[in-house]
């Protein structure tokens, strides 16, 4: 579970105002051509079943590319500020291409994906990385409809693809 925040001010000043370099190393790593990357967010070490993730805090990236939406994740070292990149882990395939930004709580990440040609058709997947990851199909929350238009499913409902 996150932690409670007592001073939410204190904790916003506290954010660091110029940047920090992190250095990934993805030597053999093969990203998909195209597209960027989206959304970052650390899982905390404690929350894994597997030891080898249990010796490392994780960093998730999400990306977007020519033919598909993918995360990629990273065990970090203990400074922080260097790692080494995991292949990449498949979100969706086109239309479903453009991967958005991701929040984490706890051990589960949530990112949106997208049709960013049309603009019609996206989704909120939920992962769990406990068990190194594992999307929770049951909880993703499909969207469809005219182009800039929400349509969301009725009371209750949740779809799966």
């Amino acid at each position: 579970m996150n932690p409670i925040m007592n001073n939410v001010a204190a904790a916003f000043n506290a954010v660091p105002v110029h940047a920090t370099s992190i250095s990934i190393d993805r030597a053999g790593v093969v990203l998909p051509q195209g597209g960027h990357f989206q959304g970052i967010q650390r899982l905390p070490r404690a929350s894994y079943e597997s030891r080898e993730l249990r010796q490392s805090e994780l960093l998730v990236i999400t990306s977007s590319s020519d033919q598909q939406a993918y995360f990629v994740t990273c065990a970090m070292e203990e400074d922080g500020l260097s790692g080494r990149a995991y292949s990449p882990v498949t979100m969706a395939m086109s239309p479903l291409r453009h991967a958005g930004g991701c929040q984490a709580v706890d051990h589960y990440l949530v990112a949106g994906i997208e049709d960013n040609d049309t603009n019609r058709v996206s989704e909120v997947q939920f992962w769990d990385f406990k068990r190194f990851p594992t999307r929770i199909i049951p909880m993703t929350i499909p969207r469809s409809g005219p182009i800039h238009r929400s349509r969301r499913p009725a009371p209750g409902v949740l779809s799966a693809r």
